[in-house]
């Protein structure tokens, strides 16, 4: 489902249809895909095909990580760490950082200390 989502969302092998896009990601999240939860996330959070929206975004991200994935927990940890995309906490930072290593997949330490800087 994921995947039929990135072909009508980016119009991928198929004309561009944003909602028809979101809709097969939302499918996919609803079954447990956290990866396809982390993309809807992703796209509130750059407001590509929809108004960008960063409360929404963190609500996504917040719903993936809970499904266990990790890139969700970085970015989580991310938006906290900087705190410029809404409220900034070191502790919750550190919290969502912490949490990647216990997941089934999670992005490099490289990854995590390149966004840190």
């Amino acid at each position: 489902m994921f995947n039929l989502g990135s072909v009508f969302y980016y119009g991928k092998s198929a004309a561009k249809d944003h909602e028809e896009g979101m809709k097969w990601f939302r499918k996919a999240s609803e079954l447990g895909d956290g990866f396809a939860t982390l993309e809807i996330g992703e796209i509130y959070g750059s407001g590509a095909g929809v108004q960008r929206d960063i409360e929404q975004a963190i609500t996504w991200f917040r719903k993936a990580a809970d499904q266990g994935e990790a890139w969700a927990q970085y970015r989580l940890g991310t938006l906290y760490y900087k705190g410029t995309e809404g409220p900034g906490s070191y502790d919750q930072a550190l919290t969502w950082f912490s949490a990647g290593p216990r997941s089934r997949t999670r992005p490099s330490p490289n990854a995590i200390w390149r966004s840190c800087t």
